[in-house]
């Protein structure tokens, strides 16, 4: 049966909410805690606001990740262990850390795809991008987490059919 699905950035992985304390109608979202952090501080007086992050669940043992649980659109809950998706592919993909330190292209958008439930599976990592049928055009949209607006298509073939919105 075929599928569509309206990803919206404020729905994404990453999305990071503020909202001033003293003054709830100045309010945000951003890529990152940092970049959150840096909005609030520079649109509330003193500073002063509440950050939520993604609503993520995460199992840490002696200050390492081992493994994640998050909705994805279909709205099941699947986890993930460290060996399916790298710490630092996560901290990139949750926005805890916004630096591309040893993270390539391909295993962000496997993990990106897995976690929102639509990856093909038996798929290889490297073939990522060619397997759902992103352009590289769109795969740096979603790489770089430059998009506002995503709508998919997947037929019965699965094929994937993305119209994605740069900011």
């Amino acid at each position: 049966m075929a599928r569509r699905y309206t990803i919206n950035q404020h729905q994404a992985t990453y999305s990071w909410f503020w909202e001033c304390t003293q003054n709830p109608s100045v309010c945000g979202f951003a890529n990152s805690r940092r970049e959150a952090r840096q909005q609030a501080q520079e649109r509330c007086k003193n500073g002063e606001a509440s950050i939520n992050g993604p609503n993520v669940s995460f199992n840490i043992q002696g200050g390492i990740l081992e493994q994640f649980s998050y909705e994805d659109l279909l709205g099941n809950i699947n986890t993930f262990t460290i060996e399916e998706i790298t710490e630092p592919v996560f901290n990139y993909l949750f926005g805890y850390d916004d630096f591309l330190c040893g993270i390539d292209q391909n295993s962000f958008i496997s993990a990106l795809l897995k976690v929102w439930g639509i990856y093909i599976e038996g798929s290889q990592e490297t073939d990522a991008i060619e397997n759902h049928h992103l352009s590289e055009q769109q795969a740096n949209l979603l790489f770089n987490k430059s998009w506002s607006n995503i709508i998919l298509e997947i037929d019965d073939e699965n094929n994937y059919f993305w119209s994605i919105t740069s900011r």
